[in-house]
Order: C-alpha cells, then sequence, then structure tokens
C-alpha cells in the first residue's frame, strides 16, 4: 500500500524545492503519493505543471486540515509554510494522530525551524552546540521573547507528536542559498535581500562588527561569529528528502527529542561578502563606492532589507558554533538516489567549505542556450539559459536533434497546459552524454542517447535546448551506426503505446527479441500510417496480436510491411470502411490513434456491430458526443498512466527492453523522418510545418554538433 506524503508550503522556496526535488531524485515515489498545500489559486495552478495533487488548504481551518489528512490518507507530512506559528504544526499533528487511528499504520510529522534560535547571540548555550547534545531539554527551558524561540513551536510539535503516537523530526536549516528548483518561488530570503537593498539604496551597506552576547566568548569564536552559517538549497532539499525516504522504507533514524537535523555546510563570511557584492556592482555602474558603509542602524536595516526589526538579528547577525553530527544513516535502501549531501553522510560542518560536487562544477559548466517559450500563442525566442548540473539518476545531454511533436503544437499555438511563462518545452531529443550524476550506471560520458522528457518534468529537461537533463530510465543508449534521428523520432509515442495498449487495455508485455505465437486475438488500429499508429502495429503484433488497420493506398506497402495482417484504406466512402471493418471483426481491443469525431464514429459502429465495447482514443471528445449504445470513448492521459500505483514497471521496460533493443537490432521501423536544419532559430518554422499536417512523417530539427 503506497504511502501519502504532503508538503506544506509548497509554493514557497523551501517547500517548492523539497518537492521538485522529491520528483525528480527519487523515481521510486511517484507524483501520485505527493500532494501540495497551497493557498491561491494561482499558486496551485503553478504546481499542477509537476502533475502531483494540488490542495487548496488553509492550514489555520483545523477541521480542513483533518478531513483533508483523512480524505487522502496522507501519513508523511513535511512542514515547510511557517517555522513560528505553533498552531499549525499541532492542527497538522492532530490529523495525523487520527489518521493513524483510523489505519493503524505510523505516520510522521517532519517540522522545519530556524538555526538562529540556537545561535550564542540569542542567549543559546556555546556548550550546547551539537545536533546531538541536549537541544530538546535546552530549548524546553528557555522562557524567552526571542522571534525565533518565543513560541517554543519546535517543543510544542515534539511533545504533542509523541503524546499522540506520530513521530517527529526537527529539520533547522542555516541561511539557505541558491536558485530553487520549485515552480513558484526561487528565490531565497537573505541574499537577495541584501543585494535588492543595495540596489534600492544605490550602495552596498554591512552590519556593524560588534557581537553583543559573547563576554565569556573565545577568541577562536569571536572570529568565526563573524561569519554566518549556511547551506544549499540543494543540500537542504536533499536532507528533508533522504528523511523522506528513511521514514518511508521504515529506516530508524534519529526522531522525537533525538530528532533535531542542524542543516549547516558550510560558513558564509559576510563582510567578504558584502565587499564582492560591492565591487560586482561598481563595475556594473550600480554603485559608486568601493566599500560598503556600516547600517547607521538596526531599524534603517531593516527598513530597507524589508524585515521586520525583531528579525534583522537573527537573520543577518547570529554567529557560528554549531555543528551537525548526524552521520549514521544508513544507506543500503537509497541505492541510486543518494544526493551530494546523503553520499558524504548528512551534512558537513567546518570541512563543508567543500560543497556539493554540483556547485563546484558551475564554472566548468558549458554555455546554454535554447528556444524559450516567451508567452502564450507567442513565437518562440532563442536566449540563454542556464546549465545544469545533473543529480542523482540523471544525465546531462549535449543536444544534437529535436523531434517535433503534436502536443508542443498545442503548447505554443494554444497554451495547451496554460504554462508559467517563460519556459522552455519539447519532449523528444538525442545527443551525447556530457556529464552524469549520482548513481548513474546505466550511462557514461560520451555515449550517444535518445531522450523522452515528459511535458511535466520541467523546463531543465526540456528538448528545446542545447544542454538539458535526461531521467535515465526514460533515455536509451543508441549504438554507432544507428542513425539517432531514428530512436528520436519515435520515442514520443512510447509512453503513450505503452500506457494505453498495455497497462490500460491489458495487452501484455511483447518480446522484441522474439517471435511470438499467436493469442488468437485481434485488435483495430486506426491510423497505422501515423508516428503513434505504426508503433503502436509494431507494438501489439510483437505482443502476438493480429492487426488490423487504415493507411491510404501511397502508403498500404509501409505499413503492411511493420507486420499488419489487413490494412483498410480509409480514403474510401464511411460506408465501405465501416464494412470493411465488420468483414475483419470480432476485435478484442479497439484503439484510435487519430480520434477525430468521424474515426470514433466509425470505429463506434463497428463496436456496435459486435455487441459494443470500447474506443481507445488519443483525445477527448470536442464536444457532446452520442455513441451507440454499449460502446463508449476511453481517453486518458496515456502516459500518466504509467505513474498509477501498481504501473511503476512499464517505464523502465519501456524503454530500456522493449525500445533500446528494437532500435539496437533494427526491429523497430520508423516513419519517413523530415529533417530542417538550422538549430534553434529554425523550430518555429518545424512547428508551422507539422501543424499544417505531415504524412507518415516526422519533422526533426538538426542542431549544431
Amino acid at each position: 500500500m503506497s504511502q501519502y506524503i504532503l508538503i506544506t508550503g509548497a509554493a514557497g522556496y523551501i517547500g517548492g524545492s523539497i518537492l521538485a526535488d522529491l520528483l525528480s531524485k527519487y523515481p521510486d515515489i511517484t507524483k501520485q503519493q505527493v500532494f501540495a498545500a497551497v493557498r491561491t489559486d494561482e499558486k496551485a495552478k503553478a504546481l499542477s505543471t509537476l502533475g502531483v495533487n494540488v490542495l487548496k488548504l488553509d492550514l489555520s481551518d483545523e477541521l480542513a486540515v483533518i478531513n483533508e489528512i483523512s480524505c487522502h490518507k496522507i501519513s508523511v507530512i513535511v512542514h515547510a509554510a511557517n517555522s513560528i506559528n505553533p498552531g499549525l504544526a499541532l492542527s497538522l499533528i492532530k490529523a495525523l494522530a487520527k489518521q493513524k487511528e483510523a489505519t493503524g499504520k505510523p505516520t510522521y510529522f517532519i517540522h522545519t525551524s530556524g538555526l538562529s534560535a540556537f545561535y550564542a547571540n540569542s542567549g543559546w548555550p556555546s556548550t550546547v552546540n551539537k545536533d546531538t547534545d541536549a537541544v530538546f531539554e535546552t530549548e524546553k527551558g528557555f522562557a524567552d521573547s526571542y522571534p525565533v524561540r518565543k513560541y517554543k513551536t519546535d517543543v510544542m510539535a515534539i511533545e504533542h507528536a509523541k503524546a499522540q503516537g506520530v513521530t517527529p523530526f526537527v529539520v533547522v536549516p542555516s541561511i539557505v542559498y541558491g536558485r530553487g528548483t520549485g515552480p513558484w518561488n526561487q528565490l531565497s530570503v537573505m541574499i537577495p535581500g541584501l543585494t535588492q537593498a543595495s540596489l534600492k539604496l544605490g550602495k552596498v551597506y554591512k552590519f556593524d562588527e560588534n557581537i553583543v552576547g559573547l563576554a565569556n566568548t573565545s577568541q577562536s569564536h569571536v572570529d568565526k561569529l563573524q561569519s554566518l552559517q549556511a547551506v544549499h538549497i540543494s543540500d537542504l532539499t536533499a536532507l528533508y528528502c533522504r528523511i523522506i525516504h528513511a521514514v518511508l522504507n521504515h529506516e530508524q533514524i534519529p526522531s522525537g527529542k533525538e530528532g533535531y537535523y542542524f542543516a549547516v555546510a558550510h560558513d558564509i563570511n559576510m563582510w567578504e561578502f558584502q565587499d564582492h557584492l560591492t565591487a560586482a556592482m561598481k563595475t556594473r555602474g550600480l554603485v559608486t563606492s568601493d566599500k560598503p558603509e556600516v547600517y547607521p542602524s538596526d531599524e534603517f536595516a531593516a527598513e530597507s532589507i524589508d524585515v521586520p526589526v525583531e528579525f534583522l538579528g537573527a537573520l543577518y547577525k547570529s554567529g557560528t558554533i554549531l555543528i551537525s553530527s548526524y552521520q549514521t544513516f544508513p544507506y543500503s535502501t537509497i541505492k541510486h538516489q543518494q544526493s551530494a549531501l546523503t553520499k558524504s553522510p548528512v551534512i558537513q560542518k567546518s570541512q563543508a567549505k567543500s560543497i556539493s560536487r554540483s556547485r563546484q562544477n558551475q564554472n566548468t559548466m558549458p554555455q546554454n542556450r535554447g528556444a524559450v517559450n516567451p508567452a502564450a500563442r507567442a513565437p518562440l525566442e532563442v536566449r540563454p539559459l542556464d546549465t545544469r548540473t545533473p543529480g542523482p539518476g540523471d544525465i546531462l545531454v549535449k543536444n544534437e536533434i529535436i523531434a517535433i511533436n503534436p502536443v508542443e503544437v498545442s503548447i505554443t499555438k494554444d497554451d495547451l497546459f496554460k504554462s508559467k511563462y517563460p519556459c522552455v518545452i519539447g519532449t523528444s531529443f538525442g545527443g551525447e552524454v556530457v556529464a552524469v550524476g549520482e548513481g548513474v550506471s546505466d550511462f557514461k560520458v560520451g555515449d550517444k542517447v535518445a531522450v523522452y522528457a515528459s511535458p511535466t518534468d520541467g523546463d531543465k529537461y526540456a528538448a528545446y535546448q542545447a544542454y538539458a537533463l535526461a531521467k535515465v530510465d526514460k533515455t536509451i543508449l543508441v549504438p554507432e551506426g544507428v542513425d539517432l534521428a531514428v530512436p528520436v523520432s519515435m520515442n514520443g509515442n512510447l509512453t503513450t503505446v505503452v500506457g494505453m495498449i498495455s497497462a490500460t487495455a491489458g495487452v501484455p508485455k511483447p518480446d522484441i527479441e522474439n517471435e511470438v505465437a499467436s493469442t488468437g486475438k485481434k485488435i483495430l488500429i486506426y491510423g497505422g500510417t501515423s508516428n503513434l499508429g505504426s508503433l503502436a502495429v509494431q507494438y501489439v503484433r510483437r505482443a502476438g496480436y493480429s492487426v488490423v488497420t487504415t493507411t491510404s493506398p501511397k502508403h498500404k506497402a509501409f505499413v503492411e510491411a511493420l507486420g499488419a495482417d489487413k490494412v483498410i484504406d480509409h480514403s474510401q466512402d464511411r460506408n465501405a470502411v465501416v464494412k470493411a471493418f465488420i468483414a475483419e471483426a470480432p476485435y478484442d481491443i479497439v484503439v484510435d490513434t487519430i480520434s477525430h469525431p468521424n474515426t470514433v464514429s466509425i470505429l463506434a459502429d463497428v463496436l456496435a456491430a459486435q455487441g459494443g465495447g470500447t474506443v481507445y482514443a488519443t483525445r477527448p471528445a470536442f464536444g457532446p458526443e452520442t455513441l451507440p449504445e454499449g460502446v463508449v470513448r476511453h481517453f486518458a492521459s496515456w502516459s500518466s498512466v504509467l505513474y498509477k500505483e501498481g504501473n511503476e514497471h512499464f517505464t523502465r521496460w519501456a524503454f530500456h527492453e522493449f525500445f533500446a533493443k528494437g532500435i539496437a537490432s533494427g526491429e523497430l521501423v520508423p516513419t519517413k523522418i523530415e529533417r530542417v536544419r538550422g538549430g534553434f532559430e529554425a523550430i518555429n518554422s518545424a512547428l508551422d510545418i507539422l501543424g499544417k499536417g505531415v504524412s507518415n512523417s516526422k519533422v526533426v530539427v538538426e542542431l549544431e554538433k
């Protein structure tokens, strides 16, 4: 039975990044398992692009929270929405307790706190500086008004959770920096806040060197306290994801009073940072001074940075004496999903100036560019783009060829998904592997590969760019001597074929390497000339099905060569086509790869003649539709079917077994390939070509190698 996860604050910087990284780096966690809580329709729309379950939820409404947790059987909550308000945390814990009572299954609460509550200038004792120390007991004993600590939310969350049988964890981030990966807010508060304040004021300011509360602090600590502790967003989200993965796999990791996790990776010397910021802004003509000035007062600083003055010290004046000590997670269950953070057990502290490998390599990454979708229904524009670093389970591919798919015409011409612009799209491409992420063993640098990216995977995986990430489960190795255009022209239809025909209609997985004995079953596929239809014909024939399909006389020989047993001329009048189909009946399965009203109507009449049945369609009805009694149209997002519980085994098999072996052996045959040259600047023309209609061909755009 699947466990379901709720992330609060999922449109925020941390929550959104946890959500995105959980989906991209842990392929054993499906989108159907993940729920994202947001407060507005606009944010809900943005998060829906990830393909997860989005809940518009007021966390202050306890009854609504309890109902949603119960309704969706949520057993794990990552609370990233508010670290201070105890009421929100306690409502979520209460809901988890009721869920445990109803199901008898364990539930888990992962709370987000703030590291500044544990710094010396907030009154925290320097003798309690490790997350394995008596943090809970010390925090519980405080009675003060320090902003991050006065509500005792950490303590209350742990005590209430334990009392109600919920297992709690407290993640305590330091300064978080770096661009987030969520679909909404991708910027942190602190570093961008300083930069924006400097732009507004026309000069860079720094805080004075007077550090309060350090009368009994050693000189070595004073030197260190002039810096702040920090963690890159990718390392922080890796810690959250690691805890989530641990509880899903029932690993025994520290929890409750021992379940504090200080997210500390390295130090930032703020004065050095502000010196560099000054130099960079002066070079760009944004400030005139060579050196930063000292803020004249905390009130002035707070107003400039736009934070409440009571939070100023917590955010910008906290010193660094804290150590994250957890190095005891077992790694045997993570397999290939480790991040840079978990590969070197949890977060390193004093040694952690060696930040994760991904950021060390950023300066050596090649310059990226691509065809960007700037606005709804607007022509694509060629722009520079960030070059991504592959994470666990990913590879980075230098793109050489892009296939243009019908869904991309609908996205660019009709704003199909109501996308958040600007965005990068594209699902099918191929090229050379230039970098591999942690745990990748299927591919190495220099391999030629063909890649499929789901439209919901996000910009960094999209095809219309020079350097794109690829998920290894949907990538195949292209042997030397095989034209890269062949698999790239075909892979965009593979998940549709498998999702519709095997995962839904029940056709067994075909054997691409061996001839399969006839099952005695027959399938009707309307549209054998199309890219989708031609692949479907080859797929079901290898499963032992007899195939009846359609084409025009011009392409009859091609379709027969694919293995079709009977080819009907679709250019005949309607009654003749229906009569020809009925003559070959009955059919065990009927598939319409075209799914226009006239084709669905024809197939509906054929099914009615044999007593009824289902037309498996690639489009929904265009409007009100009347079908004969006993006949139904079944449409779904067929690719998404593969993410449903119980279907997880199909994706890797489809690409690495059926498709890869079929391409390598030449058993899988493409339609005609229509090549468009001119690189990214030619993609608009290629979209126009496909939009006007092509027959028995696939449009591909060749890039510079």
